[in-house]
């Protein structure tokens, strides 16, 4: 995948600008930057559900079907049964809904499937929302806040069901706010500000030139006079 000069606008509101950077098959790239920075933007822009204002998203051997998305917004029927949502979806999206049951017991939630999804908690609805986007292979996939609202065994599962996917060679694009988990899994990092790339980093450059991803973050985002240092491919 490769963005080329990415920017949008909301009126007169300028929401990204000029973002540009590349995902190989196989890399989990993980995406920073305070409330409103754009992520969630880029985010709908790369699988096409907003139009960018100028620019390029470029996929190579990816087709739209073949990737799977998360966002904060609500996809579910709350009048609806867990399975019973689980399978609306598929049929939808896939045209089937084979090995449910055990998707259920798999994300924890095999005693909570006949329960209606109104009812469920935050934790559970992310569940739900994570076991939508990994219960059919997909090859790319853009994960907005995935693990708000995730137990500490629940962002386990989690981890190494991306660990287990990026072996397969599936690539990944994580927005998030948990910089130790996004520290664990990341093979590079963008740094977004007010709609700007701010930094650009590899796992190994962060590792050599910081003591942490969150002191990565603190430097860059906070302390402008420290950006150019990180804005390189």
């Amino acid at each position: 995948m490769e963005i080329r000069n990415v920017s949008k606008r909301f009126g007169n509101k300028q929401v990204l600008k000029e973002i540009s950077f590349s995902l190989d098959e196989g890399k989990i790239l993980g995406l920073l930057g305070p409330n409103g920075a754009g992520k969630t933007t880029l985010l709908k822009i790369i699988c096409g559900l907003v139009k960018p204002s100028a620019g390029e998203v470029i996929l190579e051997r990816v087709a739209r079907t073949e990737i799977a998305t998360i966002f904060e917004d609500q996809r579910f029927l709350g009048h609806l049964s867990g399975i019973k949502n689980m399978k609306l979806f598929m049929s939808s999206i896939y045209g089937g809904h084979s090995s449910l049951v055990e998707k259920f017991q798999e994300f924890g939630l095999n005693e909570s499937q006949n329960v209606k999804f109104k009812f469920y908690s935050s934790g559970m609805k992310k569940r739900v929302d994570l076991m939508s986007a990994f219960v059919n292979g997909k090859r790319l996939y853009l994960l907005d806040e995935p693990t708000n609202a995730l137990d500490i065994e629940s962002m386990n599962a989690f981890n190494n069901q991306v660990i287990s996917l990026k072996n397969e060679g599936k690539s990944f694009v994580i927005a998030s706010h948990h910089a130790l988990e996004m520290e664990r899994l990341c093979d590079s990092f963008l740094l977004i500000d007010r709609g700007a790339i701010v930094g650009k980093m590899t796992r190994e450059e962060l590792l050599h030139n910081f003591i942490s991803l969150e002191s990565a973050y603190g430097s860059v985002i906070h302390k402008p006079q420290n950006r150019k240092n990180y804005l390189h491919s």
